[in-house]
């Protein structure tokens, strides 16, 4: 797969990668410090080997990607200044684009979704097509598969959110983060926001 692919300094950074049947979709992403080097979407047929670059355009730092068979591929952006110890020079060397969720045709169109400017780490859909979003600050949004709209979930956890998992009878969903711990929080099928008595048990023996 990587043949064909930019590299920077001989290197490809590979962000992330998804599965759709034959079809291997790529995220790379450059770091390169004081320039703005976009993150780059690449399509890969595993039978025949065809590669097809996607440029991503505006957006800069494509933090990761999320696959569902029904509702396709979807794009998880961060803003430029995301990592915490370079915010103290964004000023000099970072612009902040903004973040969100865009939503990505197989010819490679882009539709912004989700706008959140400070960023969005990761989504995952639920087999009812409940799509869950973890975003900077502490937030969880959601999107029930009959709505056009997102609304929070829940919020006020740790800064930094990463990845969200399903138990396996999607009762509980885990919320992880980047330096504050593991999140195990309810599902609830028939309301879209989650009581204030139980918004969420946080697991702070399973530390990143």
């Amino acid at each position: 797969i990587n043949e064909g692919m930019d590299a920077y300094e001989g290197m490809i950074w590979g962000e992330d990668i998804v599965l759709d049947g034959d079809i291997a979709w790529c995220l790379t992403a450059h770091h390169n410090f004081g320039e703005l080097t976009p993150s780059v979407l690449y399509k890969c047929n595993l039978k025949t080997g065809e590669l097809s670059r996607i440029d991503l355009g505006e957006i800069v730092i494509a933090r990761s990607l999320t696959y569902d068979e029904n509702y396709g591929l979807y794009i998880n952006v961060i803003p430029y200044y995301y990592y915490g110890w370079i915010e103290e020079i964004q000023d000099d060397y970072f612009v902040n684009y903004g973040g969100g969720v865009y939503h990505c045709d197989e010819d490679g169109t882009l539709q912004l979704i989700l706008s959140v400017e400070n960023g969005v780490s990761h989504s995952a859909f639920s087999t009812d097509g409940t799509m869950y979003v973890s975003a900077d600050k502490g937030i969880i949004y959601i999107k029930q598969a009959e709505n056009e709209n997102f609304e929070i979930y829940v919020d006020g956890l740790f800064q930094r959110m990463k990845n969200i998992n399903f138990s396996r009878d999607e009762t509980v969903f885990y919320a992880t983060t980047f330096g504050g711990g593991t999140y195990r929080i309810p599902v609830y099928k028939d309301a879209v926001k989650v009581p204030e008595k139980d918004v969420h048990e946080h697991i702070p023996e399973t530390v990143n």
